[in-house]
């Protein structure tokens, strides 16, 4: 998509219960399948969409991670932009609790994935915003997140919390011909350097 080449795809959606669960019923949310998942892509603003219906309510929660990989071969990834769409209800035990988050870390194959702690590359987390990066060919790993409680202690509970898109969406700009060549200069003369040594 607009020279940005994307693979390693990945999506797990894990739904669970809470403290307050004994028996019964834990709610209405359902497993969201990848297959469930409407992806849009909006090529002119180098967009992925991600739609589906992630929702918890009365005793349920729920772990969503959406994750892929980006590289940019002939040209510099320099912004990153991320959009989540969720609603909540209901004030039963403070209200659900939803954290989303969208992370990235340019990293080589091998190193921790970049959401975890002991991970070796760079996070920048650009939730809900822009954030403008240093150009980079990547490859850049994305990550999108989110853990959802409707912290309900009864079925009769209104307590819900709803995640139903998620963007990313990438700048790019194409190196310049001076910036190139001054790239290509410095590699020719990193060889002959090392050939004469």
């Amino acid at each position: 998509m607009n020279d940005l080449v994307f693979n390693n795809f990945s999506y797990t959606y894990m739904l669970g219960t809470d403290s307050f669960y004994v028996s019964g019923k834990t709610g209405t949310g359902n497993a969201q399948p990848a297959s469930a998942v409407i992806v849009q892509v909006n090529q002119p603003a180098t967009r992925f969409q991600f739609n589906a219906n992630w929702v918890v309510d009365h005793y349920q929660t729920a772990s969503l991670n959406l994750a892929f990989d980006v590289a940019a071969p002939d040209t510099l990834i320099n912004s990153l932009k991320n959009v989540f769409t969720s609603s909540s209800n209901g004030t039963q035990n403070g209200g659900p609790k939803g954290v989303v988050c969208a992370t990235t870390g340019t990293f080589t194959p091998g190193t921790p994935d970049p959401a975890d702690s002991n991970a070796t590359c760079s996070p920048t987390n650009f939730t809900n915003s822009t954030q403008g990066i240093p150009g980079t060919n990547g490859p850049i790993h994305i990550t999108n997140r989110a853990e959802m409680n409707a912290e309900g202690s009864t079925t009769g509970s209104t307590n819900n919390f709803h995640l139903s898109v998620i963007q990313d969406e990438f700048g790019a700009t194409t190196p310049e011909p001076v910036t190139l060549g001054l790239v290509g200069a410095g590699i020719g003369l990193f060889a002959f350097l090392r050939r004469r040594r």
